[in-house]
């Protein structure tokens, strides 16, 4: 079998409403979000993931306080992005072992990763985190 994994390098960045944001963040944020669809089709093969990273971002602001905004969205995307690759390597070096790859239970733990990463990021910078992660109920894919 063989992986196709495609979109978790990229991302594109939308400007909206705060109202629009606080939908897109579960009321988290007005300003700015990072956002990560995961679609996943592992019954075939190759196994196919594809992900759709955006940075959304309120379009009123401006200024230093916009670029603030886009530099800790991006620091979002940079931490997703090294888990994603990780995650791909793992599922490679699984494949090429013969093991099962456990595609939904890695990707859970990607969810479940990335929280804890942006909750750990958000204690450093604001000293706080409004994350709540719930750890997958599968043993973490060796």
């Amino acid at each position: 079998m063989k992986l196709k994994m495609t979109g978790h390098n990229t991302t594109k960045t939308s400007y909206v409403t705060a109202e629009e944001l606080k939908k897109v963040s579960n009321g988290v944020s007005t300003k700015g979000y990072f956002d990560s669809d995961i679609d996943r089709n592992d019954s075939d093969d190759p196994i196919v993931l594809t992900i759709k990273n955006t940075i959304y971002i309120n379009d009123k602001l401006t200024g230093q306080e916009k670029k603030d905004v886009e530099a800790h969205e991006r620091q979002h995307f940079g931490d997703f992005k090294k888990l994603a690759e990780k995650m791909k390597t793992d599922i490679e070096r699984a494949l090429r072992n013969g093991k099962d790859p456990q595609i939904a239970d890695r990707v859970d733990w990607l969810i479940y990763d990335r929280c804890q990463t942006s909750a750990a990021f958000h204690r450093k910078t604001a000293g706080y985190s409004v994350e709540i992660c719930f750890a997958p109920t599968s043993d973490r894919p060796k």
